[in-house]
This record gives structure tokens, C-alpha cells and sequence, in this order.
């Protein structure tokens, strides 16, 4: 099976380690920085991108309203919010039995693409959060050095790897 990776970056490159990793690890890196969200959506339609994976979610620097313009006929939230979207214009939500459970499916608008163990891979260390104090909003946290929403053409999934609830 081949996936041909795409990623497109919604903010500048920062210099950052991570940042680093993931433009080895794509096929396509693309910066999106300046681009109106319909833009965004046009080159991912124009890219042919089969299934998006938004990674960021309703989180900081978030990219749902390319998401709601339907982009991709698969659309699926990943790890930026461990809960629903409650959109139409998501399918699926990749989870876990832990933080997702699937007797839960009935309260997501998402259909759950339960994986076996534990799909959120996170520290202490590696969490880069925005947290404000009411009123004084005083930041306590780093803000992440950028955003992604990582796209990717899918050919094949493997049976047995994964639950669709």
C-alpha cells in the first residue's frame, strides 16, 4: 500500500524541531499561511486529495471552516479534540476505547474509527498549550509553533486494524 502524504502548513515555518520532522515525513509540504480558507480549499481539491485528516481540531489556530467547505470527500478529525465536532462535514473521528467510548457513538456526529490501543501520543513535554487566566489574560503557556492540517491520499486500509462504529 502507498499513501502519498500531503501537508499543508497554516502558519510560517518556525524553525522548530517538529515542524522539521514533519516536512521530512511528507511527500507534499505546502505553506498555506495567507491564504483565505476557500483558497486553502481550492488547492486541496486541486491536489485531488482523497481523504483530509484534520489534525487541529477545535483547538488554537484551528482550520474548520476549510473543513466545512467539503474539501475532500472523506473528511476525518484526528487528535487535536478528543471529542466530537458535532459537524456534518466530518465523518469520521479517529478514537480511542479510552477517551472515546464506543457505546458513546450515538452522542457523535462523527462515525468512530475506533484503534486498538491509544491514538493520543502526548506529555507533558510535548503539550504546547495557550492557557488564559479570566479577566487578566495572562498567558501561562507556549503557543504551538505551528499549525497543521495534515491531508493524505488513502488507497487501502487494512481490515482488522481498525473499528468503524
Amino acid at each position: 500500500m502507498y499513501v502519498e502524504v500531503f501537508c499543508y502548513a497554516g502558519q510560517g515555518n518556525d524553525g522548530s524541531e517538529p515542524r522539521a520532522t514533519i516536512m521530512r515525513g511528507c511527500d507534499h509540504f505546502v505553506e498555506v499561511e495567507g491564504l483565505s480558507h476557500v483558497q486553502v480549499a481550492e488547492r486541496i481539491r486541486a491536489d485531488g486529495i482523497n481523504v483530509l485528516i484534520d489534525l487541529t481540531g477545535y483547538t488554537i489556530n484551528m482550520q474548520t471552516q476549510v473543513m466545512a467547505i467539503g474539501p475532500a470527500p472523506v473528511q476525518v478529525s484526528f487528535h487535536g479534540f478528543p471529542g466530537t465536532m458535532g459537524a456534518e462535514f466530518i465523518h469520521y473521528l479517529v478514537a480511542d476505547r479510552l477517551t472515546t467510548p464506543p457505546e458513546h457513538a450515538d452522542q457523535y456526529t462523527e462515525r468512530l474509527l475506533v484503534v486498538p490501543h491509544t491514538y493520543l501520543t502526548n506529555d507533558h513535554q510535548q503539550s504546547r498549550r495557550e492557557v488564559y487566566v479570566e479577566g487578566g489574560h495572562e498567558e501561562f503557556g507556549k503557543a504551538p509553533p505551528s499549525s497543521f492540517l495534515l491531508l493524505a491520499t488513502l488507497t487501502l486500509l487494512r481490515e482488522g486494524e481498525l473499528m468503524v462504529s
